[in-house]
């Protein structure tokens, strides 16, 4: 949405009052034959009626008001455009920049009508304009039960957040007088989160590519039509426009400077979308059944204890990792799952859906702060507030400290350490805050005993010991619990990974035995989690039978 402001006409303004109403008069005998070519071609969303429509309220309409405000006492103009005026792809539009460079490369009718002379939801209620392209695209994917898998920033503002500004501005003129403000969320949110949110939430939606969503809606519209429904406003956009995914990758970018200044002035902040945000949007519009909700079908017939929790599992995509978050889901848990390899975890996550779970793959390495953030971010909006915690990602090399492998030392404790403290740091206040969570640190039984060949993965494992028992004492009364899970040998890719073949073929003792399968140290942490809230789990030690430490 775009608010412009004019001055008040004064003597003498009328000269340049003239050349605009010139210049408005010019542009509309353009665009009334731009209408006309498309009413003619059946490109524009609707027919001759609608074409019509766009040319009174939004070409004549202006006009009159124009003419209305200079007569008698001279009145002040707040004009509501549209985002639409700039063209599409355009980055960073600015509120100063001059609409006149853009009128020629604008695409469509309402663009255009708009410029000579928003797209919007109400954030209580959830009304919201039924043709808006959000709007339509989230009913679509709903109905169809699938999404695009696109590069598509949505950008979601509250109608009622835009009102109460616009109100505020017109009260004082002072703070908008000749200046153009950006109605805009210049923090959209990525669509898969989106489409996340609405598999967490019972929707039956499956992610898939571009070109298999737009066949899969084109065939709709087609059966649609056979059936004798003609009101297929998004079908006419995707055969239109959206012909590939590029058109999602190419929205175009705006800067809010002057909006930001105005509400920093008037004490408000914008209302960007948050879960709670889109829970309001999505309730309010199935109730009123805008958008109709697919439930999704359960396969699994075990008891579910931990319904309703939500888990960020690290090293999800192999190992520990990939059994724990298969463990978590079948006990009810939404789990994120993260690690660095995304196609290992979408496999994961397809097994975890058919099973009836709900579980999404987050690219993540551990060992950058700012990655395991998003993570967070990610994770509580698309499934909520973190109530799981468990670190699994995690490298072990053999070594011998004389053969200095110190590429192998570092990545270890970057790994072993700093990973763990930064997932901690990162859902920690929220735990905290809500008064409630499980950590759970996936330690070793070299964290109890140093072991030769071992001697840095076991620093690192002391490092979490030490870290845990600190972490429990510092919030034990905070409803925060701390646990860790110390297994011998499992069969896991750390085994395979050694690039020391002395201190391997020295110490590596996972062939003397049947060592732990993933599956056995996951069900070790589903117990932890499972226990009574006033239940401190605090240590699991878990080893092969025959090689005790």
């Amino acid at each position: 949405m775009v608010l412009n402001h004019s001055n008040h006409f004064r003597n003498g303004d009328y000269e340049k009052l003239d050349l605009s109403m010139k210049f408005l008069h010019d542009k509309r005998r353009q665009l009334r034959r731009k209408l006309r070519s498309l009413t003619e071609e059946h490109t524009f969303n609707g027919g001759q009626q609608e074409v019509r429509a766009l040319y009174g309220a939004n070409v004549l309409g202006t006009e009159n008001v124009l003419v209305f405000a200079c007569a008698a006492k001279i009145k002040p103009i707040h004009y509501i455009s549209t985002d639409a005026v700039f063209p599409h792809g355009k980055r960073d539009c600015q509120e100063e920049d001059n609409l006149l460079e853009y009128h020629d490369k604008l695409s469509d009718g309402y663009a255009q009508s708009k410029w000579v002379t928003c797209q919007a939801s109400e954030s209580e209620k959830a009304n919201w304009n039924p043709q808006d392209f959000t709007l339509l695209m989230l009913q679509a994917c709903a109905k169809i039960g699938m999404a695009p898998d696109v590069d598509w920033k949505m950008e979601m503002t509250p109608v009622n957040f835009a009102a109460k500004v616009i109100i505020q501005l017109t009260q004082n003129l002072m703070l908008a007088v000749s200046k153009t403000f950006h109605i805009i969320n210049t923090k959209p949110l990525q669509s898969r989160w989106v489409f996340e949110w609405m598999i967490a939430h019972g929707y039956q939606v499956e992610i898939v590519p571009f070109d298999k969503w737009r066949e899969k809606i084109l065939a709709d519209a087609e059966k649609n039509e056979s059936d004798g429904h003609t009101d297929n406003h998004l079908q006419r956009l995707v055969l239109s426009y959206v012909k590939d995914a590029a058109f999602f990758t190419s929205m175009s970018t705006y800067r809010i400077d002057n909006l930001l200044h105005v509400l920093d002035t008037l004490g408000m902040t914008y209302p960007y979308t948050d879960s709670h945000l889109l829970h309001t949007y999505f309730s309010q519009l199935s109730k009123r059944r805008v958008i109709v909700r697919a439930q999704r079908r359960r396969l699994m017939s075990d008891a579910r204890p931990l319904e309703g929790r939500v888990a960020i599992v690290t090293g999800a995509s192999s190992g520990i990792g990939k059994a724990t978050a298969i463990s978590l889901a079948r006990a009810g848990v939404k789990v994120a799952m993260a690690a660095r390899r995304v196609d290992m975890m979408k496999e994961i996550q397809d097994q975890i859906t058919l099973e009836g779970g709900v579980a999404i793959p987050v690219k993540t390495d551990v060992t950058k702060r700012d990655e395991v953030k998003e993570l967070v971010h990610h994770t509580e909006l698309t499934l909520g507030p973190v109530d799981i915690l468990v670190n699994c990602a995690g490298v072990m090399y053999y070594t011998m400290m004389k053969n200095l492998h110190e590429d192998e030392w570092e990545r270890q404790i970057d790994i072993n350490c700093k990973g763990v403290t930064h997932c901690i740091g990162g859902v920690l206040d929220g735990m905290l805050k809500c008064k409630k969570g499980h950590i759970i640190n996936i330690s070793s039984n070299a964290g109890k005993l140093g072991f030769a060949g071992l001697a840095v993965y076991s620093g690192t494992k002391f490092f979490v010991e030490g870290l845990s028992q600190a972490l429990r004492k510092e919030v034990c009364d905070s409803g925060v619990r701390v646990t860790c899970i110390q297994p011998g040998d499992v069969r896991t890719e750390l085994l395979v990974h050694t690039t020391d073949a002395e201190a391997k073929s020295a110490y590596d003792g996972s062939e003397s035995c049947k060592i732990l399968e993933p599956e056995d140290v996951a069900k070790a942490v589903v117990y932890a989690i499972s226990q009574p809230e006033y239940v401190g789990v605090n240590e699991i030690l878990i080893e092969p039978r025959q090689a005790p430490a």
